[in-house]
């Protein structure tokens, strides 16, 4: 098989990846219209009118999340732009379309060459229409950067020998929980990672591995803790402990394949 045959399925799917993601993108932009929706209603408070940067609303928890990075950028959207929820659902869309981007070399750092077409024909499915609602919400950048810091973190992380990529993974992997809740269990899991990988390493790199690790671990559950403390589970939210709850999640894992009541 010549060269040019075997780049044809990596330029292919390549290609039916970004074509997938720019009709996404061009529908984002001639859909959105200027009004908050659902949970955006709610960071119109007093915080979001500060021209002094908001520290105390940053922090300030919405529901069952710290959503840092959101509310950093409507803040900023709002000195610029009076807030314009179309330019915040762009900027959603054009985060995630980088959250792809960021998971596909990640991916074709571990694939060998002739199986790059794997990791870009994989990206499609994040951009079906069964994800809209992450799509159509510019809340959602929330997510978005909570999910971005972590790959981001992870592919920081493998560069052992980078003490500065190191401690940048770990910020980023610190900075993941203040973007979404989720974040928590990826920081315990990457915690972890690098502990068991300071076993393997050598002599040097184990110690800063451990050093990480263990600022890691211990900060996540310090944070944690003093999360659990202070939360308060209102009325409207289901907890771990109703069946209720895992029966919802697994039903979002499944895409709908068990019946929910």
């Amino acid at each position: 098989m010549s060269s040019r045959e075997s780049r044809f399925p990596g330029l292919a799917s390549a290609t039916a990846l970004a074509a997938c993601y720019f009709i996404h993108l061009f529908h984002v932009i001639r859909t959105a219209v200027n009004v908050p929706h659902r949970d955006e209603w709610q960071i119109l408070t007093e915080g979001l009118r500060s021209s002094v940067f908001p520290l105390e609303w940053l922090l300030l928890p919405h529901n069952e999340h710290f959503i840092v990075s959101t509310k950093l950028l409507v803040w900023s959207l709002y000195l610029t732009t009076g807030w314009d929820a179309r330019i915040h659902l762009v900027l959603n869309f054009l985060l995630y379309g980088i959250l792809i981007f960021a998971v596909v070399k990640l991916c074709l750092r571990i694939l060998p060459s002739e199986l790059s077409w794997l990791a870009y024909l994989s990206a499609i499915f994040p951009l079906s229409t069964l994800n809209w609602e992450n799509h159509l919400w510019a809340f959602q950048t929330s997510i978005h950067t909570s999910l971005l810091s972590t790959v981001l973190a992870i592919t920081l992380l493998g560069k052992i020998e980078n003490r500065i990529s190191l401690w940048s993974g770990v910020a980023l992997t610190l900075f993941a929980p203040l973007c979404f809740s989720s974040g928590y269990a990826a920081s315990l899991l990457i915690g972890l990672y690098l502990l068991l990988r300071s076993f393997q390493t050598s002599q040097t790199h184990s110690r800063v591995e451990l050093r990480a690790a263990g600022v890691l671990v211990f900060t996540v559950l310090a944070f944690l803790a003093l999360y659990l403390s202070e939360h308060r589970l209102t009325g409207s939210l289901t907890p771990p402990t109703d069946g209720r709850f895992w029966l919802f999640f697994t039903n979002i894992i499944s895409l709908k394949c068990f019946p929910y009541h």
